[in-house]
């Protein structure tokens, strides 16, 4: 398949020329197209020919400081290799590249964010596919990912997750007084309701790519941890604030329906406000640097 685009390889840092380099030996072809991703992070597409044919890479860089309390890529690929096997739909990994760090995945077709589905029917049919894939996510063996090092929670603190990992990095970082954040922390370890069940969580639920009406892939699994399956479901409202779902009653009634668990709206409230108190601990100590 001839490929002319104009291409110039030269024209890119040598770090990340010698990351295309990494993904030529690793995918067995050339690289021949390559546009950054617009975003905080590094992130790249890239177009690979081999035999003839094009394939689709997405190049997933490392967080670096932003990251205070997620898990590393190593996390990531190895979530996704039990997800793989399980039979949900994710990218295909390709390897870790070792400098600079990236996960190499498949670049799979279609879009993220709900909100912007071509009609209200698509949307409403990919809010069914959605939580029947987040029903057959926390159906798998949790056993399948402590295997890999994902820890357990301790039966008393179920329902934090891993919220104590975000803490103990916000402490040791903290530099200054933050009355707002230690308020949330302090309702939440006094409002744990509960709960015993534990299942893999996607940790950022409601991230997934579709085409029309078919989801084809989910996708960003670096804050995936063990807890109670009800931590995604609360998840799903945080990202409807972002990116707007639509009606998603009937979609969690068949969540419900499915799994035989019984959706407890205080429950789901205290992960919502669980969740959002992440990301300002996560990054409560950059912002102070700020100039």
């Amino acid at each position: 398949m001839a490929h002319d685009d104009g291409f110039d390889r030269s024209a890119l840092e040598p770090k990340w020329q010698q990351a295309l380099a990494w993904v030529e030996k690793e995918v067995g072809g050339k690289v021949v197209q390559a546009r950054r991703q617009d975003r905080w992070r590094p992130a790249w597409f890239l177009d690979v020919e081999r035999d003839g044919e094009l394939v689709a890479i997405y190049f997933r860089g490392d967080r670096g400081e932003t990251g205070s309390g997620v898990y590393s890529l190593e996390h990531e690929i190895a979530v996704f290799e039990v997800l793989a096997s399980e039979g949900l739909p994710v990218p295909h990994v390709w390897g870790l590249c070792p400098e600079p760090r990236g996960i190499v995945m498949e670049s799979v077709p279609g879009r993220p964010d709900l909100s912007t589905a071509d009609s209200d029917d698509d949307r409403r049919v990919l809010l069914e596919q959605m939580v029947d894939l987040y029903a057959d996510l926390h159906a798998i063996d949790p056993r399948r990912f402590e295997d890999i090092g994902v820890e357990r929670p301790r039966a008393e603190e179920l329902p934090l997750g891993d919220f104590p990992r975000w803490e103990a990095t916000y402490r040791k970082r903290k530099s200054a007084p933050e009355p707002l954040i230690e308020f949330g922390i302090g309702w939440i370890r006094r409002h744990l309701p509960d709960r015993s069940e534990i299942s893999c969580l996607h940790g950022d639920a409601g991230q997934f790519l579709f085409e029309g009406s078919r989801i084809t892939a989910l996708i960003d699994f670096e804050l995936a941890c063990l807890g109670d399956p009800l931590s995604d479901i609360g998840t799903f409202r945080a990202r409807d604030l972002s990116e707007p779902m639509g009606d998603m009653g009937p979609a969690l009634a068949r969540y419900g329906r499915r799994t035989g668990r019984s959706l407890d709206p205080a429950v789901l409230d205290f992960y919502t406000i669980r969740f959002c108190l992440q990301t300002p601990i996560a990054v409560s100590e950059i912002v102070r640097r700020c100039p």
